[in-house]
């Protein structure tokens, strides 16, 4: 990738380490909250949470 302003090597390793970081962090995040969502059913009366656990993963 061709940096848009002019920088020294290592700022432009150190700006893509930075960024792949918060990539999997928030690849991290999403994962905790699909594995522990919340579903509602039908009626939306009621409130259940399914864990992996629960689903004998």
């Amino acid at each position: 990738m061709t940096p848009v302003i002019a920088a020294p090597g290592w700022l432009i390793v150190v700006s893509h380490v930075v960024f792949a970081l918060a990539a999997v962090l928030l690849l991290v995040a999403e994962a905790r909250r699909v594995i522990t969502r919340e579903v509602r059913t039908p009626a939306g009366a009621d409130v259940v949470t399914l864990r992996s656990y629960d689903l004998g993963e």
